[in-house]
């Protein structure tokens, strides 16, 4: 990989990125387009049918025609609402047993048929801010189901629009067919199915990536809202503020300001005790994780084997190594203004891959890393390693239950994924240069 010198910094200064739409279009002035558009749909038509063909065999097999309810169909948000409820009522929300009981008792408050046995104890956690559940609890009056669908549609409306946000960031012109095929991807629709706030989440993070090149300030204030979920706040934060962020200490100022608002939002409601059990609750999920399904991070192939202890370290020593390796790559200038978004997007998937829990459907979060491999409008999908990588993110559905001696191998595709991006980070920055040169 070969070094770039930054244009007006020394190796050790912080270079200001430059935006991936501006780059792109200085790549497609200098090389021809890779692949016709004829080409480009024989590709994607048969992924948008095996995403329709997955979409069918959710509809059908999931019991959506029932209705949400508890760990099927709005499952994730049965747990968040019954944590309001217990809120509401004085209780502890990351007690799982106690949850266990808050949530079978809304239910039947609910007249939805569900018997959620002790063996749901270990699945059966609050897991967010306790003002997230402070914000849930006026709607525990409200039938369910009701709320539920909205809250779905919310989240599709956020991922979608986030989605959108993020095309545009990284120069594509086409919206429409990624955004749906975006949509009915596996990953997403299981997002949206059992109606985890992580599709929230990274609507978010997508709309404040794309926001913060104009207005930084309001991107740091609308970033500090994915601190719903700290886990995958601070990975991102770094990755985007080290390598994409073009005013930083603007956008630092408004993740600063908007985080102390809600730490002061959360004391002013549910008080320093809610705040405590909260923070509790998320050291203790390293001694529960082994017991969690359909683990993506690379956490799911060691967890089921190896004590807490050891696997605490082996976390340590991995998310360590991510961050040695972001330093080397902000330190040798590869995603400063000479380098464009592919250049980092196996660092985007490496940061994934260390985060203490993620599930199958939180891959949606690696989707910038995807869309730049392909390159703006799918210009590179004619090429056998963007396509397969493609097919590879929908194929790896195929492993969400799957085990080998005790390990999860959902991790698997994404180190294949990690390796091929790793492999082609230098092609876009060598068109880049290239393009500079011809332009001087």
């Amino acid at each position: 990989m070969t070094s770039l010198k930054l244009n007006g910094s020394s190796a050790g200064a912080l270079p200001t990125p430059t935006p991936p739409a501006a780059q792109a279009t200085a790549i497609a002035t200098t090389r021809p387009r890779s692949i016709r558009t004829d080409r480009r749909a024989l590709i994607i038509a048969p992924l948008a049918l095996l995403c329709c063909v997955w979409l069918w065999a959710l509809v059908q097999t999931g019991g959506v025609a029932r209705g949400p309810r508890a760990v099927t169909f709005g499952g994730d948000f049965a747990l968040n609402m019954s944590s309001a409820a217990l809120l509401k009522q004085g209780g502890n929300p990351y007690d799982g047993n106690v949850l266990l009981r808050a949530e079978q008792a809304y239910m039947d408050r609910n007249g939805i048929p569900v018997q959620l046995g002790a063996d749901q104890a270990p699945l059966t956690w609050g897991g967010y801010p306790p003002l997230f559940f402070w914000i849930l609890e006026p709607l525990t009056s409200l039938p369910f189901h009701l709320v539920a669908l909205l809250w779905i549609g919310l989240l599709l409306a956020v991922m979608i629009g986030g989605f959108i946000a993020l095309l545009r960031y990284l120069g594509w012109k086409s919206l429409v067919i990624p955004s749906l095929i975006f949509a009915i991807m596996p990953q997403t629709t299981l997002e949206a199915y059992y109606a985890n706030p992580t599709g929230l989440v990274v609507g978010l993070i997508f709309l404040a990536l794309a926001l913060q090149r104009r207005h930084p300030l309001s991107a740091g204030l609308l970033f500090s809202l994915a601190f719903l979920k700290p886990q995958l706040a601070v990975p991102t934060l770094i990755a985007m503020t080290v390598f994409l962020v073009l005013d930083r200490r603007r956008f630092l100022t408004g993740v600063t300001l908007g985080v102390c608002a809600l730490v002061g939002a959360s004391l002013a409601t549910v008080g320093p005790h809610g705040l405590a059990l909260w923070v509790y609750g998320l050291a203790s999920v390293s001694a529960m994780v082994a017991s969690q399904p359909n683990m993506a991070p690379l956490i799911g192939l060691y967890a089921g084997w190896t004590a807490q202890p050891l696997r605490t370290c082996i976390e340590a020593v991995l998310a360590m190594a991510v961050l040695a390796l972001t330093a080397r790559e902000w330190y040798r200038g590869r995603a400063g203004s000479s380098a464009p978004f592919l250049a980092i997007a196996w660092l985007w998937v490496g940061w994934f891959l260390v985060l203490p829990y993620a599930r199958f459907p939180d891959e949606i979060l690696l989707a910038p890393a995807i869309l730049a491999f392909v390159g703006p409008d799918g210009r590179d999908l004619g090429r056998l390693a963007p396509a397969t990588m493609l097919y590879l993110i929908y194929f790896s559905a195929l492993l969400f239950s799957a085990h080998l001696a005790g390990a999860q191998l959902l991790s698997l595709p994404l180190l294949v994924l990690l390796a091929v991006l790793y492999v082609h980070r230098s092609s876009e920055t060598r068109e880049t240069t290239r393009a500079a040169v011809l332009s001087a």
